[in-house]
C-alpha cells in the first residue's frame, strides 16, 4: 500500500517556506558574524589588519607591508622612509625638478649597490619618465663594457661612495649638471630625493 502524503494548503506551504527561508537566513548571519569575528581575532593577533597612518607637512602617508604610500596630484607614491625620518639626510636639488624627467630617459649608475633605491626611484619616476636603464659615466670606470657612456648632459642618477672619512655615515643628495649624486644611506638618499621632488619638503 502506497503512503499517502498529506495535502497542504496554499497558506501552510508558503508558512513552512518562509520559515524555511528564515533559519537559512539566521544560520548565514551567524556564519558572517562568526566569520568576521575570526577574521578580526586573526588579524589582531598577527597585527596585519591594522592601519599605521602618519602625516607630514599636510601629507597623509598610509602604511602597506613595508612601504608608507601618499597620493599626490591623484598619484600614488611609495617610500621606505618617512619624510621626517630622512631630516638628517642634506638634499641640494638646484634645478632639478619632476619636470626634468617628464618624458626622458634615465640611467642608473652605481645600480649594483643600490637595488632597493633603484627600485624606490623606478617606482616612483617610472610614469613620468621615457625610460630607464644602467650606464656608465663619462670618466670613470666601468665595470660593464656593454653598458652605454653618458655624461651629465643626461639625465643620470649617481650612487657613489662616501670619499670622506669623517662623512662615512653622512647621506648627502646633490647635483653637478643633470646628474645627482647620492651618497650613504642610498635608500634614506632616494626617498629624501624624490620627497624633495614631489615638494613633500
Amino acid at each position: 500500500m502506497k503512503n499517502i502524503r498529506k495535502i497542504q494548503t496554499k497558506e501552510e506551504a508558503d508558512k513552512k517556506s518562509k520559515r524555511n527561508q528564515l533559519i537559512v537566513g539566521i544560520i548565514l548571519v551567524g556564519l558572517m558574524i562568526l566569520s568576521s569575528v575570526g577574521y578580526a581575532f586573526v588579524h589582531e593577533d598577527n597585527g596585519i589588519g591594522s592601519t599605521t597612518k602618519a602625516s607630514y607637512n599636510g601629507f597623509s602617508f598610509l602604511k602597506s607591508g613595508e612601504l608608507w604610500g601618499v597620493s599626490i596630484s591623484g598619484q600614488n607614491f611609495y617610500f621606505k622612509n618617512l619624510p621626517q625620518d630622512t631630516s638628517n639626510a642634506s638634499v641640494s636639488l638646484g634645478s632639478i625638478n619632476l619636470n626634468s624627467y617628464s618624458a626622458k630617459p634615465i640611467y642608473f649608475v652605481g645600480f649594483d649597490k643600490s637595488y632597493e633605491a633603484t627600485r624606490e626611484l623606478i617606482t616612483n619616476l617610472g610614469n613620468s619618465v621615457l625610460r630607464y636603464q644602467d650606464a656608465c659615466l663619462n670618466g670613470t670606470l666601468c665595470a660593464d663594457s656593454e653598458l652605454p657612456v653618458k655624461t651629465c648632459s643626461e639625465n643620470i642618477i649617481i650612487f657613489s661612495e662616501v670619499q670622506q672619512s669623517s662623512n662615512l655615515n653622512q647621506t648627502k643628495v646633490y647635483t653637478n649638471g643633470n646628474c645627482v649624486y647620492i651618497t650613504g644611506d642610498y635608500t634614506l638618499g632616494a626617498d629624501a630625493f624624490l620627497y624633495k621632488l614631489l615638494g613633500v619638503k
